[in-house]
């Protein structure tokens, strides 16, 4: 676990959760609770739950969750149950949880898809083109040549099929092949008829988006 985020998994069920809040305290001149001094929400599919931990200290945090309320979703307390923090602003709280709703909802159907994950996913993705693409071979060395000139990943020789033709992408910065991703599809006026496949496990889904 690093400084960054504080809770991989979620204590009750053990699956991967999904971080959208982070609000630290920097504290430099303490270095056991720089870094970890804070309060972090994450998201997880597998209980439908808000997991929030109100950091102190490297091995001192409290965590309580955030359950459903019929149809006010998530209510975000005015301060946490147990121990306050400085870094604990509901309304900041509040107006993720709404901002990230349809993320949660994403999750959910991910998680319809493949079942829980309990690893973070594969460093690779596939994109698919619906037949016939038109000079697939540029699109997959113009690709390929911004990964590797940016040391973020690669892209395999096309692999053409009845229907579909795939470009396999092993990354090694998910945001940066991301942001390549983009760019190639504002390049060349991609449709959205192009499908991203990502992996868990070896097992493939589909996100409705980019990678």
């Amino acid at each position: 676990m690093d400084k960054n985020h504080w809770i991989d998994s979620c204590p009750t069920c053990q699956e991967r959760v999904h971080p959208f809040y982070l609000k630290k305290a920097f504290l430099p001149r303490d270095a056991e609770r720089d870094g970890w001094s804070g309060v972090e929400a994450c998201y997880c599919p597998g209980c439908d739950k808000v997991v929030i931990a109100v950091g102190f200290a490297a091995d001192d945090r409290d965590i309580f969750f955030l359950q459903r309320q019929g149809p006010d979703g998530f209510v975000v307390p005015p301060s946490p149950p147990a121990r306050s923090h400085p870094c604990y602003h509901p309304n900041a709280l509040a107006s993720a949880v709404l901002m990230f709703e349809s993320g949660f909802e994403g999750l959910r159907r991910i998680r319809a898809q493949i079942g829980p994950r309990f690893q973070p996913d594969d460093a690779r993705f596939t994109l698919a083109f619906e037949n016939p693409v038109p000079d697939i071979a540029t699109l997959r060395d113009t690709l390929h040549q911004w990964l590797t000139n940016s040391n973020s990943g690669s892209v395999a020789p096309p692999e053409i099929g009845p229907e579909e033709t795939l470009l396999h992408v092993n990354y090694t910065n998910s945001g940066r092949a991301r942001y390549m991703v983009d760019r190639l599809r504002r390049k060349f006026g991609l449709s959205q008829k192009v499908k991203t496949y990502h992996y868990n496990e070896g097992r493939r889904y589909t996100a409705g988006g980019d990678p």
